[in-house]
């Protein structure tokens, strides 16, 4: 499994890695500071995509739609 989490909260992101690597030992995880710095993973294919929507720069649905555009196979969780 290979899970991109993009929030703009490192302390969130190792936390939240720690823990999918502890429910899925094989789990590949990558992460992004925000939806601008997600878009160097975008020729990468992940099984899923954790979203923070409250950041600086891009807010709610638009930062969303960017991530939608760049992972159209990629299923979104929104945290």
């Amino acid at each position: 499994m290979h899970v991109l989490l993009i929030d703009d909260h490192a302390l969130f992101r190792r936390g939240l890695r720690l823990m999918l690597r502890e429910l899925f030992a094989e789990a590949e995880v990558s992460e992004a500071e925000s939806c601008a710095a997600a878009m160097e993973f975008q020729t990468t294919p992940f099984d899923l995509i954790f979203l923070d929507l409250n950041m600086p720069g891009l807010h709610g649905d638009q930062g969303l739609h960017v991530v939608k555009s760049a992972f159209p196979q990629s299923p979104v969780i929104i945290v």
